[in-house]
This record gives structure tokens, C-alpha cells and sequence, in this order.
């Protein structure tokens, strides 16, 4: 990389269930040749403030609103230079890959699936279709499409997990506690919401990213050595697994899968290995596989910048555990960010962090 290349991350959020934003700053920090741009919807999002590494920080609207985000990253290409941008939420996959030719019309460079294969791949499709979709064994999952549906939790057998469609996950230990759970997170998430049975074994996870070939390009794995009550890796261990790497390789290929993957998996007594989890992008550890010797986002970079890149996946043997911090600032500065400048509306606000 010759010139100056501005990457903009997504996915900043930094509380219990952390999204890999951050971590993908973290790694691209200190790149020569690279700046990084933070972007998130909340203006009140930890991550929006944390800098290093981020060298600019922006809250802008959501792409759910698409026409107001359109405006904020055009703003955000005249006045950052961004031309790289790497999603670090599900939704914002979601919504990229549909809006993908207008990217492209923008300069934005992505590393996305296309559509039809994030659409096999959520986890309502993924979870609840009998039809094969790989070389790994899934739990059996109920999809709630309604607070109606909440009659069928009396058929499974407890414990369970009940997952929104694309994110959050709570254990019940009942059909009452299960319709609870399931009612809690549609009232953010909205229907349907799965059930998923309690798979009993040894934890991993395992993330890599594609190329448009497809190829893998590189990954890591971690073997889980703790996580929260709603099931965020919270400590774990790179380690590697030739035959699970092979898997891997065969299911991208079925998939037809571009860019970053994230699988959770459980390898149970007997060695089948089930899919517990599955996100289109890079986990929340993903710094971790970069001090194992994998860095992702740099590979992302890389190949969007038209590099040629060598596979490379992470050694064995690192550890770590996440921790919080707390994050001073003068409440000035949050009020700053909440404010609206002269021409905002309802629905369109951009302020730099």
C-alpha cells in the first residue's frame, strides 16, 4: 500500500456482548499506510470514543434507514476519505450485500457474500431447514414465528436456548422461562426467535475469511475457557484442527461464501461436530488471532486493496481473557454528540467524535 487508505469499521459496541469492531481497529492500528475510521448508530456506543485506535469516530444513522445512511457516508467519503469498509454486525452485512452497487458506485470497497448465500446462511434459514448445508451436524431448532408459537415449547426437552434471529441468546430451564426469553428479545428483535437444544460438549470457535475464488484466505481457532450466561466467549485458547479446517474449506465451497465467517461449535463425547452459532463476519476475539500470528482485517484490506495474500492461520498456544475498563470523559462531550447541527432532521444526525 502505497497511498494513504482510510478503512472504516462498524460494530463498536463494547458491553457484554461485544461486537468486533474495536478488535478489527486493533489490528489494522499502526498498519503503514492505513487510517482508521470508526462508525456506529448510537451516539452514546463506549466504542465511538475510544481512541486510540480509532483516529476519527462518527455516529451516523442506521442503514436500516437507508437513504439517510447513503448521505452520511457520502459525507463521510468527502470528509474522511474512507474507500474500505468493513461491517462488524449482522445487519450491517445484511444490508451492505443488498445495497452492494451502490457501494461500488460510491468507491466503497466490501468483502461480501452475495444475498442469496447470507440468506441460507441466517440463522433462521440455517438452523431450521432439513436440507443439508455442509460438512456439520446442527442442533434441532424450533423457529417461533409468533407469541402464538410459544404454545410449542412445551414439546423440547429443557434446557434450551433461545436465540433472536440475529442476535442474543439466553439458557431456560423451562417452557415458561423459554417464552419469556422469547418475548424479551422480539420486542427488539422482532419474530421469529429460535429455540435450540442444549448441546453438551467441548466448546470452539472458529473464524475465517474467503475469497471471491472462493479460497480461505487464513483463520483462527479458540477452544472456550469461559463465557457469559448468554454465551459470549469471554476466555479461551487458540488451538488448530486440521480436519475441522477441512470442513471448514468444504463448507465455504457449498456455501459459496466471500469474506469473513464466524462459526461457534460444539464437539461432543462422541466427535460429531454440531454448528451452535453462525455470523457473517469477525468475532469479538478477532485481535486475538492477530497476536497468533492471523491477522484478519489486514487480509480484508489487503485483498481489497488488490494485494495478493497467502493463507495464514493462527498458532496454538495463546490465551486471553476479556476484561472491562472504564472509559472517562467530561459529560460535555457526550452532550456535543447529541446534539443536532442546523440542518438535521428526525431521522438524519452525523457528529464527529
Amino acid at each position: 500500500m502505497t497511498a494513504v487508505v482510510t478503512v472504516a469499521v462498524t460494530g463498536l459496541q463494547a458491553a457484554c456482548a461485544p461486537a468486533p469492531g474495536l478488535e478489527a481497529a486493533f489490528c489494522l492500528s499502526g498498519i503503514p499506510g492505513l487510517r482508521v475510521v470508526g462508525i456506529d448508530y448510537d451516539p452514546l456506543c463506549t466504542g465511538l470514543y475510544a481512541t486510540p485506535p480509532l483516529e476519527a469516530a462518527w455516529a451516523i444513522p442506521s442503514p436500516l434507514t437507508w437513504m439517510p445512511f447513503q448521505q452520511a457516508l457520502e459525507a463521510l467519503i468527502r470528509d474522511e476519505g474512507i474507500s474500505i469498509l468493513i461491517p462488524g454486525t449482522d445487519l450491517d452485512v445484511v444490508w451492505l450485500a443488498r445495497h452492494r452497487a451502490i457501494l461500488e458506485g460510491l468507491g466503497i470497497r466490501t468483502l461480501l457474500p452475495g444475498v442469496e448465500a447470507i440468506e441460507s446462511l441466517s440463522k433462521a434459514a440455517f438452523f431450521s431447514t432439513p436440507t443439508p448445508l455442509g460438512p456439520f451436524s446442527r442442533p434441532r431448532t424450533r423457529l417461533l414465528r409468533s407469541p402464538d408459537d410459544c404454545s410449542l415449547l412445551t414439546e423440547a426437552t429443557y434446557p434450551v436456548w433461545v436465540k433472536g434471529r440475529l442476535s442474543g441468546a439466553h439458557p431456560a430451564g423451562s417452557p415458561a422461562e423459554a417464552a419469556m426469553w422469547a418475548r424479551s428479545l422480539s420486542r427488539w428483535m422482532r419474530w421469529p426467535i429460535l429455540v435450540q437444544d442444549w448441546i453438551e460438549g467441548e466448546e470452539l470457535s472458529l473464524t475465517a475469511v474467503a475469497s471471491r475464488e472462493p479460497r480461505l484466505l487464513g483463520g483462527a481457532m479458540i477452544r472456550k475457557l469461559g463465557r457469559t450466561e448468554t454465551g459470549t466467549t469471554w476466555a479461551g485458547v487458540t488451538i488448530h484442527d486440521p480436519e475441522i479446517v477441512e470442513r471448514l474449506r468444504e463448507a465455504v465451497a457449498t456455501w459459496r461464501w466471500v469474506g469473513p465467517i464466524d462459526l461457534d461449535l460444539i464437539r461432543t463425547s462422541t466427535g460429531e461436530l454440531f454448528v451452535v452459532d453462525i455470523n457473517p463476519r469477525l468475532p469479538a476475539w478477532t485481535a486475538v488471532a492477530r497476536d497468533a500470528g492471523a491477522n484478519l482485517p489486514a487480509i480484508v484490506t489487503r485483498v481489497l486493496c488488490g494485494e495478493e495474500v497467502e493463507p495464514v492461520w493462527a498458532a496454538t498456544g495463546t490465551a486471553f481473557a476479556q476484561y472491562a475498563d472504564d472509559l472517562a470523559l467530561p459529560v460535555g462531550r457526550w452532550l456535543q454528540c447529541l446534539e443536532r447541527g442546523p440542518n438535521d432532521d428526525d431521522t438524519f444526525y452525523r457528529r464527529k467524535i
